[in-house]
């Protein structure tokens, strides 16, 4: 009885993910290599993943395997180092983003990669590169993209509940569909293309701002934008 419960803890604990840090421990720079894991293991969809201090080292996202699913991601401000997304979609599959970093934090060589995201996405002092696409899904999710450099695009295609955070929210085009959207009396500042699918929409206020190229596109003629300025 002892050996057969032993042998179903030691399966339920392999079923369950686990914390995991970058530490770059074998040296190669590249997130596809177990020894540069804390856990010694390459993250997979259960594993929360942080970058701190325990490395500065640079991070590059490989080909093999391609757009590699995780459970949640966090790179501190303690974190010195590059992550490049080298053109994969990194899946956070069920949890929270968070990025704390500086204009160096985030790079996506040869352009194309992005974050798909179903929990809490925040990216505070990290600005995401142009081309770098975040795509958000699920419900009753808090967004904030205070980073005036931010040019990444964002899409919502959920349909589901959304509150914009944080002093004012910054991309390089938008394509939200949403139940709910609330932004309260923050701004939303827009490079590129703005597309609007809106079944309720709380603002509070605050204005949208096209200071780019782009075209403005609104689905639901019934939700109505207190303020768009083009300039």
């Amino acid at each position: 009885m002892r050996r057969i419960a032993i042998i179903v803890l030691l399966l339920c604990s392999g079923a369950f993910g686990a914390a995991t840090t970058w530490n770059n421990g074998n040296g190669t720079n590249i997130w596809n290599d177990a020894a540069n894991w804390t856990g010694a293991a390459i993250p997979g969809a259960a594993d929360d993943v942080t970058f701190d201090n325990t490395s500065d080292a640079n991070c590059t996202m490989d080909a093999a395997p391609t757009n590699p699913i995780i459970q949640s991601l966090t790179i501190a401000s303690a974190y010195d180092g590059v992550l490049d997304f080298s053109g994969e979609t990194l899946d956070i599959d069920g949890g929270n983003c968070s990025i704390t970093g500086d204009a160096d934090t985030i790079d996506d060589t040869g352009s194309g990669g992005g974050i798909e995201c179903e929990g809490n996405f925040t990216i505070s002092g990290a600005p995401l590169p142009a081309g770098f696409t975040v795509t958000l899904n699920g419900n009753f999710k808090a967004i904030s993209a205070n980073v005036a450099a931010n040019l990444a695009n964002l899409i919502i295609d959920s349909g589901g509940n959304y509150n914009v955070t944080g002093a004012a929210t910054y991309w390089g085009s938008v394509d939200i569909t949403a139940n709910i959207y609330e932004t309260g009396s923050r701004v939303h500042t827009i490079a590129g293309s703005i597309v609007l699918d809106f079944i309720s929409y709380d603002n509070g206020g605050g204005k949208w701002i096209m200071n780019g190229n782009g075209t403005f596109s609104q689905i639901r003629s019934s939700v109505a934008l207190v303020e768009l300025e083009i300039s």
